[in-house]
């Protein structure tokens, strides 16, 4: 959030000592900020697990049971609470799954997009990888789709360009020693 803020003050030609001096002064309005962006992703995977629940079980019942476990959870509730990056990571793990379960869509899109999210994901959190693990997963058992068949179409490889390209990405932005 602050490079991002940083990011903008450098396009619209502001001074960088006076975001330095803002922040060093008083910063709690970027807590604010933070804490609030992070409320409303916690409460936006909340909507997807009920949504999720509904797609998987067809029963609000179990949908809504599921979304108030999320909602009543501890770990949920303070990680969103304190904006630790773990919220995000399970809202995209959660739009994750929501966009696999998306059966109208043709599975070019589908794996594309969430091959997006996966790498963002990686942004976040690097152990956030894992859900290239469960697209493939997904890829071989849920649809049941043939490698051999997949590998000749532009869609494939695009999908994994797209996740390659987003980790490289990270990796250049994020050094780790």
């Amino acid at each position: 959030f602050l490079s991002y803020i940083g990011f903008a003050s450098v396009i619209k030609g502001v001074d960088l000592n006076i975001l330095i001096l803002l922040m060093r002064s008083d910063p709690s309005p970027f807590f604010f900020i933070a804490r609030f962006l992070a409320v409303l992703v916690g409460t936006g995977t909340v909507y997807l697990t009920y949504v999720l629940g509904f797609r998987l079980f067809k029963n609000k019942t179990t949908a809504l049971y599921a979304a108030g476990f999320l909602a009543l959870s501890f770990l949920h509730s303070n990680f969103s609470h304190w904006a630790r990056h773990w919220i995000y990571a399970a809202f995209l793990l959660s739009a994750l799954m929501f966009v696999l379960l998306h059966d109208e869509w043709t599975p070019a899109k589908r794996y594309f997009i969430s091959a997006l999210l996966s790498g963002l994901g990686v942004g976040i959190a690097p152990q956030v990888a894992l859900m290239g693990l469960f697209i493939i997963l997904w890829y071989l058992i849920y649809d049941r789709r043939s490698v051999l068949k997949d590998i000749q179409r532009l869609w494939f490889w695009r999908a994994i360009a797209a996740f390659g390209v987003l980790v490289f990405l990270v990796y250049l932005l994020w050094p780790q020693p």
